[in-house]
């Protein structure tokens, strides 16, 4: 399977860096043992040496995860079973939590509008500015057909004053 090419080639990438690693430390080991302890050969080897053992622990922890990745295909416990009805969309749930939400919205619009509203539309709305009371107010006259506001006027019959 592809799961199985992909581990194995990871293998040989680990084995070949692996085997890099070890061929460096033989190396080190040989160039250690044939120099002096003071020489700058010694050092550069014994660090390199130092280096690549870092290396091949490395390599062999990625070695040993590697090794431990199943590649097997899973079984089937139970098999799975049609639903007997849509999981979604729920419209009932919807409407609800529409209407829900739009009361919310509407409430809160119409609270910020009327503490925002500064307009002065009653008397007492007027005396509440002020901090006076009211001494008089002009009544609004309904002329003589309904709905409609007429002028009063003192030297008219049909003013309806």
């Amino acid at each position: 399977t592809q799961a199985e090419q992909l581990v194995a080639t990871q293998r040989a990438s680990i084995a070949s860096h692996l085997a890099t690693a070890q061929a460096q430390i033989r190396k080190d080991d040989r160039i250690i043992a044939s120099s002096s302890p003071s020489s700058a050969a010694f050092h550069t080897a014994n660090t390199d040496r130092a280096n690549a053992q870092e290396q091949v622990s490395s390599l062999q922890t990625q070695e040993a995860s590697v090794a431990l990745l199943n590649t097997q295909p899973g079984q089937i416990l139970v098999a799975a079973q049609t639903p007997k009805h849509p999981s979604s969309p729920n419209h009932a749930l919807d409407i609800g939590l529409g209407l829900f939400l739009g009361l919310g919205l509407g409430l809160g619009i119409a609270f910020v509008r009327g503490r925002a509203d500064q307009l002065i539309r009653e008397t007492a709305d007027l005396e509440d500015v002020l901090g006076q009371p009211s001494l008089a107010s002009i009544p609004k006259v309904i002329g003589p057909q309904e709905g409609t506001a007429g002028l009063v006027a003192a030297h008219q019959t049909a003013s309806p004053a």
